[in-house]
């Protein structure tokens, strides 16, 4: 099985396990990779992180109040989704 039969495999099999509102995310992939393999390549920083969701588009002036309100709270990474119903 190359590299990308893999992938692909992974993709289907995750996907079809997850929550319909989760599914396969490379960068946790990749870094669960790295530190299993690969231990000492990166320094780890523990974020502190805001997630926040919507079922619909957010607009932009919902995300400068989002901005404003959080750039004076201790949080290093804000993260805006938006679930959208597939027709």
């Amino acid at each position: 099985m190359t590299r990308f039969e893999f992938l692909y495999e992974a993709v289907n099999i995750i996907n079809e396990i997850n929550h319909v509102t989760s599914s396969f995310s490379e960068y946790e992939m990749y870094g669960n990779f790295i530190t299993k393999y690969f231990p000492d390549l990166y320094n780890y920083k523990h974020l502190e992180t805001m997630s926040l969701a919507k079922h619909r588009p957010w607009t932009d002036e919902e995300i400068k109040q989002v901005i404003n309100y959080y750039d004076k709270e201790n949080i290093d990474k804000i993260s805006m989704h938006s679930w959208m119903k597939s027709n």
